[in-house]
């Protein structure tokens, strides 16, 4: 490399050093931030950033293709999973298109994996519904009725990081929330997770994200509370641990959590709990939790985190008198406050599901602490069976609009009118009456109805409506 061409070079790496130095100066900082933490986050969403382009205009050329890509992607999961114990008992081995597979697998639901199947996994067999290593059972939530144990692989992780995270990536801060894309930290709502073995050491638990999924420790830095906190296994005192690290961060940026409900919990627990959270900011201490009957040496593993912050501590406590109207410079325009907004002036976004079941805490969350001053955005439409669908309109904070993934899983439909007077045998009647996505009617009701990676088969997961594109 001749002097010329080597002093170009190191002119350039010298701009690009200070361009990024320059940009990193000018952006809002969390309070908690580190030079190393914030230079972390930066690159991570530069990082991310490319990714989730890429991913976002896949998935766009993706859906152009759909029936196409959904016809090969159920070949492929029938061909993968032909030698499983259910997949040779409904010879798979014999379907050649997806009117074969409709006419030879009648619809399943719970009932027709629970004794046959699933018993045989949470006995520790393997092979029975996926050839894939069944890394936990997932417990649902029972937002649909009830509970129930549905097989999870490593795959479907693997499928709602590609083709769900990445491109929710975009539309935060490519798309609709770029003034987000800042150093700011986010409180990240989730708690450590009790797992129940069998006697044959299968996992079962939450299939939702928690502290021990793999790649969580590289995330900390993001967020506002240490991984001590996300160690605590009484629920209510971890809440009031993340509360304390969040409202210490004047800066804070982002609130997420799976469900509306888990917010609104936190922003209660903010207003029950205000004055001893402020005693602790104050003093620099975690008294607060031991209201809970945390075990104390998990607080201890905590102290080492805080400091005394009184400048913080009394401007929370003139946002609690403004708040109840006690502040003689407020004039009585308590009303025009929020309670999310006062505490953090640059609190960009609460990311959290707010449709479904979760739609009524949403709206009581807005009502009583946000006043329409934060948006939402409702990211994924996901459940313990898979991912479903992801955001694409984000921007429409009120009215999530979510896309299907051609190549997370195959899908049906039914007629909600139709599925309505199904009785629990007849599921096999109902097999050819399917609709495809292409022949769904915009704005009307369905029953959905997932082929997934797991080895669930025509499964019945529940009504969703369509939505105009």
């Amino acid at each position: 490399m001749n002097s010329k061409i080597r002093t170009t070079f190191s002119v350039g790496i010298a701009s690009s050093i200070s361009y990024v130095t320059y940009d990193i100066n000018n952006k809002i900082w969390s309070d908690g931030h580190t030079w190393f933490t914030a230079t972390y986050q930066y690159f991570l969403h530069l990082f991310m950033g490319s990714v989730g382009k890429y991913s976002r205009n896949k998935f766009d050329n993706d859906s152009m293709q759909f029936n196409s890509i959904q016809n090969e992607l159920l070949l492929l999961l029938l061909d993968k999973q032909k030698d499983t114990v259910l997949g040779q008992f409904l010879k798979y081995k014999d379907i050649k298109n997806i009117d074969e597979f409709r006419d030879k697998i009648p619809l399943t639901d719970y009932d027709f994996y629970k004794m046959k199947y699933i018993t045989r996994i949470k006995n520790g067999e393997e092979n029975i519904m996926t050839k894939d290593k069944v890394d936990l059972l997932g417990a649902t939530s029972g937002t649909s009725g009830y509970k129930s144990l549905i097989p999870h692989t490593p795959m479907i992780s693997k499928i709602f990081f590609l083709h769900g995270i990445t491109i929710v990536f975009d539309g935060l801060f490519s798309k609709a929330f770029p003034q987000a894309n800042q150093l700011q930290k986010t409180c990240k709502l989730t708690f450590q997770p009790r797992w129940n073995y069998t006697d044959y050491n299968v996992k079962i638990g939450p299939a939702s994200s928690s502290p021990d999924d793999k790649g969580f420790s590289r995330l900390l830095p993001l967020y506002s509370s240490p991984i001590e906190a996300f160690r605590i296994k009484n629920e209510k005192a971890a809440f009031y641990c993340h509360i304390l690290f969040a409202l210490n961060d004047r800066n804070l940026g982002i609130i997420e959590a799976n469900f509306a409900s888990i917010v609104l919990q936190f922003f209660n627990m903010i207003n029950e709990n205000f004055s001893h959270l402020v005693d602790d900011i104050e003093n620099g201490t975690i008294n607060g939790a031991k209201l809970f009957g945390v075990d104390e040496n998990e607080l201890l593993s905590l102290q080492k985190y805080l400091k005394p912050n009184k400048k913080r501590a009394a401007e929370l406590k003139q946002i609690l008198n403004t708040i109840n109207g006690k502040d003689d410079n407020n004039n009585g325009n308590s009303s025009i406050l929020s309670l999310a907004r006062s505490i953090w002036p640059n609190l960009h976004l609460i990311l959290t599901v707010t449709t479904g079941a979760f739609k009524p805490y949403a709206e009581t969350l807005n009502n009583k602490y946000i006043n329409d001053t934060v948006p939402f955005f409702s990211p994924l439409y996901a459940a313990t069976e898979g991912l479903i669908a992801v955001n694409i309109r984000p921007e429409d904070d009120r009215n999530a609009k979510y896309a299907l993934l051609p190549k997370a899983l195959f899908y049906e439909f039914l007629e909600v009118q139709e599925s309505d007077t199904i009785h629990k045998n007849v599921h096999e009647e109902l097999s050819k009456r399917t609709l495809l996505a292409h022949q769904l009617q915009v704005g009307s009701k369905y029953e959905l109805i997932i082929t997934n990676q797991a080895g669930l088969v025509r499964y019945r997961i529940g009504v969703s409506k369509l939505c105009p594109p």
